[in-house]
């Protein structure tokens, strides 16, 4: 099961500096753990479950048109996304999440589109909190993160090259292993992607 202390204690490894000790690690006064309470309040959440569909975090959620908004233009109906979203997987027509839709425009914490009603999968923020869920592969990925930017602030000399090239490589590794463990299905085609289509078609 991963810790915050574990998490810790990997990302030193990486810097080739000593762990922080189990009892009292959390609170010991070294600029090492300053600078990784740092790191971790700014970016541990957004900034990691945003990488990925990670299944750890996915949930889903069956959303109703605001009538209290119109949108500007193109679409008749907007939908409010859920403030605990780090990233949208996808955005389906069906509650079982089969049938992807592809004619909606997103834009910041809103979805416009022409149905009533969307479903929608998500990497939800609250789910990405529990450490103790997380997967060993994205636990890597994290430690790998707070090292590199943590290595600057460190004493004695860290090899930011090397630990750069570690980085993509865990989070490479991490993605791909969480590919792996979902099953196959038909991404849904955002407004931007669907707009390139169509102008390589002539249309528009």
């Amino acid at each position: 099961m991963a810790t915050k202390l574990g998490v810790y204690n990997a990302a030193l490894r990486l810097c080739g500096q000593r762990p922080l000790h189990s009892s009292s690690g959390l609170t010991e006064a070294t600029p090492a753990r300053y600078a990784l309470d740092s790191v971790w309040s700014e970016d541990y959440a957004d900034a990691w479950l945003e990488e990925a569909d990670w299944t750890f975090a996915l949930d889903g959620a069956s959303l109703g048109k605001d009538d209290a908004i119109e949108p500007d233009f193109g679409y008749s109906n907007t939908f409010e996304l859920p403030s605990e979203m780090v990233r949208l997987s996808g955005v389906y027509e069906d509650s079982l999440m089969t049938i992807p839709h592809r004619q909606y425009r997103h834009e910041g914490n809103w979805i416009d589109s022409n149905l009533p009603y969307i479903y929608i999968q998500y990497v939800d923020r609250t789910k990405g909190e529990v450490i103790a869920d997380w997967s060993p592969k994205f636990v890597d990925f994290v430690a790998a993160g707070l090292a590199l930017k943590i290595a600057p602030v460190l004493h004695g000399k860290v090899d930011t090259d090397r630990l750069f090239a570690t980085f993509e490589r865990i989070k490479h590794e991490a993605v791909s292993a969480n590919g792996l463990s979902q099953p196959s299905r038909s991404l849904p085609r955002g407004s931007w992607a669907s707009a390139r289509i169509g102008a390589s078609n002539g249309i528009g």
